[in-house]
């Protein structure tokens, strides 16, 4: 939602945020019109995330246009690749990532990025030792 509204203002739209405790508001004026002929967002960091697990298991990938200041939770992936000691190189806007022989267990609460659940899941019955996601 976040990536989303950003992406809104960048078109130049007026958007009011209300930020409750529970709750998130959003406050847009009807009839706006964008003022940009071409928008620039970044990319989706799960599909990335499905991507660099394929390549750990056996291949190797470069996600290009890669930003360490994205605003999706689901960048939490590098986190858990660090915990896993699978080794990853970020240099400027490109993530590298290659074959992994053995990675090991992870204990990770995904509450707030579920979307990484499935294919985490499956890297991890393929790591050593037992995981425990939630």
């Amino acid at each position: 939602l976040r990536m989303t509204i950003s992406l809104l203002q960048q078109a130049g739209m007026q958007i009011k945020i209300l930020d409750g405790e529970d709750s998130l508001q959003l406050i847009v004026p009807a009839f706006q019109v964008s003022n940009l002929a071409e928008l620039n967002n970044e990319l989706d960091v799960s599909s990335a995330f499905s991507l660099c697990a394929a390549a750990v298991v056996n291949g190797q990938a470069r996600i290009t246009n890669w930003s360490m200041s994205s605003v999706q939770p689901d960048k939490a992936f590098l986190v858990a690749f660090r915990k896993m000691n699978i080794h990853f190189e970020i240099n400027g806007n490109d993530l590298k990532i290659a074959k992994h022989n053995t990675w090991n267990s992870l204990e990770a609460d995904l509450q707030n990025s579920p979307d990484l659940f499935p294919v985490l899941a499956v890297l991890c019955a393929l790591g050593k030792g037992e995981s425990k996601l939630y």
